[in-house]
């Protein structure tokens, strides 16, 4: 057996009891625990906004490349495996209630403009 499994499994239930007990007393409901009682820092949401960021950056794989991907096995800009392809492109126009739409890859597909209303 590995011996980091023991460790591993101690700082899980001490994970798990310290979350417990900082809930014990305290009345909260979904409001209050979806924003942290309100209580959250600059410096903390800046450092969430910053990570949710980065993190979409590189799910789309570095932005403008990520809007027409063919199936690259390599991304040059992020050094790693990124095997994705372009499904579907969608540019949205909410003040004038448009919106365009190539059905696959946007190099290979014109886009075709639809109309919507938004409602109140």
């Amino acid at each position: 057996m590995n011996s980091a499994l023991p460790i591993m499994f101690v700082f899980l239930i001490a994970a798990i009891f310290l979350a417990i007990r900082s809930g014990w007393g305290k009345k909260m409901n979904l409001e209050q625990w979806a924003v942290g009682g309100r209580s959250f820092g600059i410096v903390f949401v800046f450092l969430l906004l910053a990570g949710e960021f980065f993190t979409t950056f590189t799910f789309l794989g570095g932005s403008p490349d990520g809007i027409c991907r063919h199936g690259e096995a390599l991304a040059p800009d992020l050094g790693r495996p990124l095997i994705s392809s372009t499904v579907f492109s969608i540019i949205m126009n909410m003040s004038q209630g448009t919106f365009e739409l190539a059905a696959g890859q946007p190099c290979k597909t014109s886009y075709k403009m639809y109309g919507f209303t938004l409602r109140e």
